[in-house]
């Protein structure tokens, strides 16, 4: 056996641990850094929105879609089946779908959710979507908005088009 080898042993055994401990306290200190990072314009924004139905925003999200649904609109619900399964694969990639409802009573909106088994947060459009950054204000339906986490708008248009490419859209 080599000279000082006993000795050696423990000695690095006891370095390791405490450098163990450093680094798991330092480890613990990033948590709390990033649970305090700055919140983006659309998560600040979300604060002030009201929600029909129980269900909030993610306000992690990267990216956000705006979708200006209505129970009585006859391409809304030709669309919506394929909405609601889309969003299951967006919420795993961090895009949070909005539904805007142009329907005049939060009861329309929400037995339109109910129907298709949506499970987005949903907002009444004539008092919410003016607090969504990158909100862009047209007067058709079924129309969808890509906005990154600070609103800035990534594309808008005809929502089947807009929510279709999501994934090119969003780089996810």
């Amino acid at each position: 056996m080599a000279c000082g080898q006993d000795a050696a042993a423990p000695e690095g055994a006891a370095v390791k641990k405490a450098t163990d401990k450093k680094k798991k306290k330092a480890g613990k200190k990033t948590e709390k850094k990033a649970e305090k990072a700055p919140l983006s314009a659309v998560a600040k924004a979300l604060k002030e929105v009201k929600f029909v139905g129980g269900k909030k925003a993610d306000p992690k999200a990267t990216h956000y879609i705006y979708l200006v649904s209505a129970s009585w609109c006859g391409p809304c619900n030709a669309e919506m089946p394929k909405v609601v399964e889309e969003y299951k694969e967006m919420r795993k990639c961090g895009v949070e779908l909005i539904l805007v409802s142009a329907d005049h009573a939060s009861s329309q909106a929400t037995g339109f959710m109910k129907k298709y088994g949506a499970d987005f947060p949903c907002a009444m459009g004539d008092t919410e979507r003016n607090k969504l950054p990158g909100w862009q204000n047209k007067n058709s339906i079924p129309y969808a908005i890509i906005v990154d986490a600070d609103g800035n708008s990534l594309t808008c248009g005809n929502a089947a088009p807009v929510i279709g490419n999501w994934k090119q859209t969003t780089g996810k």
